[in-house]
C-alpha cells in the first residue's frame, strides 16, 4: 500500500438536499442559498464520461484495490466523519486536467486510527472533481463533478438521478468557498 501525507482545510459541513436554492451552512458558520439547475446533470453522456474518469484514475493508480493512500482526517457531515484527500492531473479521451478526489468513510463511532490502519474498511464513496477544458461549465470554474460508489459505478440521488457531471448538490456546497476555485482550504485551482 502506498500513502501520501496531504492535508486539506475545511470543507462544507451540511448536505444540501434539494436543488433548487439550498440552504448551506459551514463550518464557518457561513450560510445562504445558490440556485444550481438540478437538470443539468446525470445524462448518459455525464455518465459516459464518469466511467472514463474512473478508469483514468484506475490507471493512475488513485482507484482501485492497490490505489495510493492518504493520511486519513476528520471530515464533515457532507463526505463522512473521515476522509482521504488527494489531487493530481489525469487524462479523459484526449484531455488532460486537474482531479480531486476525497474518499468518504462512514460508520458507527469510526476513527482516523482505524481508516488509516485499515482503509478498505467503512469505505463509502468517492467524490471527484475534474476541470474540464475552459467554457466546459464556466459557472462552476469548469469543473465536472462526480460520485462512485466504492466498485466505481456512478452513485445516485435518492430520486435516481445519477451524480455525474453539473451534480447540483455538490455544487451549491462548494459554490460559496473563498476564491474562485470552488475548493474549500485555498485558491490553487483558480484559472
Amino acid at each position: 500500500m502506498r500513502w501520501k501525507k496531504t492535508v486539506l482545510a475545511g470543507a462544507c459541513a451540511a448536505r444540501a438536499t434539494s436543488a433548487a436554492l439550498p440552504l448551506i451552512a459551514h463550518e464557518d458558520g457561513m450560510s445562504g442559498s445558490v440556485s444550481v439547475d438540478a437538470s443539468a446533470f446525470g445524462s448518459a453522456g455525464d455518465v459516459r464520461f464518469a466511467r472514463n474518469l474512473w478508469q483514468a484514475l484506475s490507471d493512475a493508480g488513485i482507484v482501485g484495490d492497490d490505489a495510493i493512500q492518504t493520511h486519513p482526517y476528520a471530515g464533515s457531515s457532507k463526505h463522512g466523519p473521515v476522509v482521504q484527500y488527494i489531487d493530481g492531473t489525469v487524462t479523459v479521451g484526449d484531455y488532460s486536467g486537474t482531479f480531486i478526489t476525497k474518499r468518504n468513510y462512514r460508520g458507527e463511532d469510526i476513527s482516523v486510527e482505524e481508516i488509516f490502519a485499515d482503509p478498505s474498511s467503512h469505505f463509502d464513496s468517492l467524490g471527484v472533481m475534474f476541470r474540464r477544458e475552459e467554457g466546459y461549465a464556466p459557472d462552476s470554474a469548469d469543473w465536472f463533478w462526480a460520485k462512485f460508489m466504492p466498485d466505481g459505478t456512478v452513485a445516485t440521488t435518492p430520486d435516481g438521478m445519477s451524480m455525474a457531471g453539473q451534480v447540483a448538490p455538490c455544487i451549491s456546497c462548494h459554490q460559496p468557498a473563498d476564491g474562485e476555485d470552488f475548493v474549500w482550504g485555498h485558491d490553487r485551482f483558480s484559472r
